[in-house]
């Protein structure tokens, strides 16, 4: 397949600034592939890291779409050319040869989900942070019962199911927690504007509350005595104080609450009993990185590439079969116009707060 040799890119630029340049296309090293990019997604992460923390210079961009036109070697998956994956880089931090807000865009084999045919391109973008954030949320740090990557059907679930909450269910994160909890047996109990609860009901939220009703987390501590297992995806405003108040009196030993940011001293202090930890979805890359201070060990890193590896790695992946079997669909989706040019603005959308439920999508090429 003929690759030219420059393509469009979004780069961090000086003053924390982004812009789209002419840059040459990188060329895949070992256990790398180069992705003609079709569609991206947004996240808070990217406004966030271009305009608050990167360094000139590097790559824009985590989600992505597209189609596979060249690889490296020594893969350690064998994907092919022509095969459409969906995945994700640490955008704005790693370097000019990674990013997805470019026309080409390099990973590794190991971190691209192969998408089965006729799954929306960008709800299959939208797996990248928001779906590993899910995954690695649930079934690692807060050590659910993994699904099968044969799995065909949802399971049964009733009062006696596991029970998890998911606070801020309507996020990205949010989206694909509500779902993969209902596909490993969980009776999800989900917050979120009251505008978007028929939504995450559809997506198999069993129990919905207004995450704005003061009187939110007693409800739930009331109605679910035993309710030790929550995911914040929000962990901002108060939110790991509500979660912690809303855990069960009868919460099991060895209970816990995952954030996606550290945890309020408050809501430790609230649920001492309960293990409070933070998530990091770009240490399952299990590249080295600098992100604000987060401390994270090599061993930490080779851990988490292990753990994600089955859900992303190759055509039996679990992420693969439960796009194929229809049971996880990606994020709610709000397509844009304007491709790669116009992602500057739609950071602008997100930084104000106009972005609500809906993924920010582009198409790319």
């Amino acid at each position: 397949m003929s690759v030219p040799t420059q393509m469009k890119s979004m780069r961090t630029q000086a003053d924390h600034k982004v812009g789209v340049e002419t840059v040459d296309v990188p060329k895949p090293q070992a256990n790398e592939v180069l992705v003609r990019v079709k569609a991206v997604t947004l996240n808070p992460t990217d406004w966030k890291s271009a305009r608050m923390l990167a360094a000139p210079g590097n790559g824009v961009g985590c989600d992505a779409y597209g189609e596979v036109v060249s690889v490296g070697s020594d893969l350690a998956v064998p994907l092919k050319v022509g095969q459409h994956v969906a995945y994700f880089e640490m955008g704005s931090f790693n370097s000019p040869r990674t990013g997805t807000f470019s026309e080409y865009s390099l990973t590794q084999s190991d971190n691209a989900i192969i998408v089965p045919e006729g799954y929306d391109p960008y709800e299959a973008a939208s797996w990248g942070i928001g779906g590993l954030t899910a995954v690695q949320t649930l079934f690692d740090k807060l050590a659910i019962k993994n699904i099968d990557n044969k799995i065909s059907s949802l399971p049964s679930v009733s009062a006696d199911s596991p029970q998890l909450l998911v606070w801020a269910a309507s996020t990205s994160v949010g989206q694909f927690a509500v779902q993969l909890g209902r596909v490993a047996g969980y009776h999800v109990i989900a917050t979120a504007s009251e505008k978007n609860w028929d939504y995450l009901k559809s997506l198999g939220a069993a129990d919905l509350y207004d995450y704005k009703d003061d009187k939110t987390p007693a409800a739930i501590h009331e109605k679910y005595p035993k309710l030790g297992l929550a995911l914040d995806c929000f962990s901002e405003k108060g939110s790991t104080v509500a979660v912690a108040k809303s855990l069960g009196e009868d919460a099991p030993k060895g209970s816990k609450v995952c954030c996606i940011l550290p945890a309020d001293k408050a809501a430790k202090q609230i649920r001492p009993d309960v293990e409070f930890i933070t998530s990091l979805v770009y240490t399952t890359l299990g590249r080295e990185f600098k992100f604000g201070g987060w401390p994270v060990s090599k061993e930490e890193l080779a851990a988490d590439k292990k753990f994600i590896k089955p859900w992303v790695a190759g055509q039996d992946s679990i992420a693969h079969n439960l796009m194929a079997k229809k049971l996880v669909r990606g994020n709610k989706i709000k397509k844009m116009d304007g491709g790669i040019d116009a992602i500057e603005k739609g950071m602008d959308f997100q930084q104000s707060g106009q972005v609500s439920m809906e993924k920010l999508a582009y198409d790319i090429a």
